[in-house]
């Protein structure tokens, strides 16, 4: 059986973390990151550092599993556990973007996005969030492409 390490797991942008949950991530030394260190340090840097934390040979495989929760509420209103606070699509997008440049990502899963919470413009607002979080993981970018070279 294949098991994960709690070494090789890293959480981004954490807020409203219970007693327990915290003492599993400080219990285990779990790789994490509070919107605090975000908003002190900018979310390439840590990104970056969670990347070196979680596979700093940049040598295996990379699973994200992306929380669309971890974006502030009015970023995507049609989650189970909004709560403001949160990453902006924007932050959103870059720790994506960067977890792609490594050409180590081999799974990615969005996940909390619920469709039948909220009225139509929450739910259009969350579906474009995980669009553009979707795009970023497989390397859109932002500034456009150059055209393959002939």
């Amino acid at each position: 059986m294949n098991l994960i390490s709690v070494k090789n797991v890293a959480y981004i942008g954490l807020r409203s973390v219970d007693d327990y949950e915290r003492y599993i991530i400080d219990k285990y030394r779990i790789t994490a990151f509070a919107m605090e260190d975000i908003e002190k340090h900018g979310i390439i840097e840590i990104t970056e550092r969670a990347l070196e934390a979680i596979n700093p040979k940049n040598n295996r495989s990379l699973h994200v599993s992306y929380d669309i929760d971890s974006l502030d509420t009015l970023e995507a209103p049609s989650t189970g556990t909004s709560v403001r606070g949160g990453l902006t699509l924007r932050e959103g997008v870059s720790l994506l973007e960067i977890v792609h440049k490594t050409n180590t990502l081999a799974a990615f899963d969005l996940v909390e996005v619920n469709p039948k919470i909220g009225g139509e413009e929450d739910v259009m607002k969350t579906l474009e969030a995980a669009k553009f979080l979707i795009m970023a993981a497989f390397g859109y970018k932002r500034k456009g492409s150059p055209p393959p070279v002939i």
